[in-house]
């Protein structure tokens, strides 16, 4: 028991021990950043804040121990499926320190123009023997294509900063609130040195960070489908995070007649008998006011409007045509008118 005590004490010192060496050198970010919408000189140092960086009226000095923001301008002569960029500090002799580099798997084509920035590069790795020594830097650019990586530039910088290699000391902790810094949650942190970095806390991608947390994406416009609601169509609308929250809102797109129920996202006229329409669902006998009543060939009945002789025989039998009257009926029709008129004759 003893023994798993140890261990899970020599554990949770490791852990610590981790936590604070996160803290101890803030991690090199090197990013593409959008094209450039003017030219500036090929390296240059940015963002050096008064936290970590000492001003006088000739020159920029760095404190030892400090760190540094290089941006580059890469403009490129050839199209490219990749490209690697490299970063060294340069005084008057010669590369200083280690070189830095990267691969970025972006492709480009000829004549574009970007940005990549070296974040948090370190001064401690300068010798001692360049205390006091005016800095610079080289930048190399390379390109991939035919299979084959490609020189295109190197470029030596003006000398940017002088390095102050006079020790301060300050208390290690966090420096305000934590906050947005594109899709990531971030926090400024002071270093034993005196230095101020930001550090990445948190990556939200693909939600969104909003007042320094990670929060889900909030629809906007058109959401789903049309509906039926309150004997209506509506179309449901995404708003956004509103007071922090995500905000819906229900449309009116049609409101449907007295005689019409929505159904399906849609008006549908109500059936009902006596409005002198057959609808689909009435018949003769449930409706015969608005549905005639149907006919069969062979039911006996002969409808003229749709039956005949012709196309339903067995209902509509053909006119019985003028038969010529008997011979009898004639002859006893000439006796008679023969016999009146001899009587009258005698009398």
């Amino acid at each position: 028991m003893k023994k798993i005590k140890i261990i899970l004490m020599a554990l949770l010192i490791l852990t610590l021990i981790s936590t604070v060496k996160a803290y101890e050198e803030p991690p090199i970010l090197i990013e593409e950043e959008e094209k450039p919408s003017f030219l500036r000189n090929l390296f240059v140092v940015t963002d050096i804040s008064q936290a970590y960086a000492q001003f006088d009226t000739i020159q920029k000095q760095i404190t030892r121990e400090g760190y540094i923001d290089a941006r580059i301008l890469l403009e490129f002569n050839h199209d490219c499926e990749k490209y690697s960029v490299s970063f060294q500090y340069l005084d008057e002799f010669g590369g200083v320190g280690k070189v830095h580099t990267t691969v970025k798997n972006i492709p480009h084509k000829t004549g574009d123009k970007v940005y990549v920035t070296f974040k948090n590069l370190p001064t401690s790795g300068i010798p001692d023997s360049y205390c006091s020594h005016n800095i610079g830097g080289m930048a190399t650019h390379r390109l991939w294509y035919n299979n084959a990586w490609h020189m295109t530039t190197n470029s030596y910088s003006s000398y940017t900063f002088k390095l102050n290699c006079e020790t301060l000391t300050c208390t290690e902790q966090p420096i305000g609130d934590k906050y947005c810094s594109g899709y990531d949650v971030v926090r400024k942190w002071q270093y034993a040195d005196c230095s101020i970095h930001t550090l990445p806390v948190q990556h939200c991608y693909p939600s969104t960070c909003q007042n320094g947390a990670c929060v889900e994406p909030c629809e906007t416009g058109v959401i789903g489908s049309e509906f039926c609601k309150n004997n209506a169509v509506y179309q449901r609308y995404g708003l956004g995070r509103i007071g922090g929250d995500c905000k819906f809102e229900d449309r009116l797109v049609t409101q449907c007649e007295f005689n019409q129920d929505c159904d399906a996202g849609a008006c549908i006229d109500k059936l009902y008998c006596g409005n002198g329409v057959c609808d689909y669902g009435e018949t003769y006998n449930s409706c015969p006011a608005d549905c005639e009543k149907p006919w069969r060939c062979g039911d006996g009945n002969c409808n003229r409007e749709d039956e005949d002789e012709e196309s339903c025989p067995e209902d509509c039998e053909p006119p019985t045509p003028p038969q010529p009257p008997p011979i009898l009926l004639i002859l006893l029709i000439l006796g008679a008118t023969a016999g009146g008129i001899y009587f009258i004759i005698k009398k």
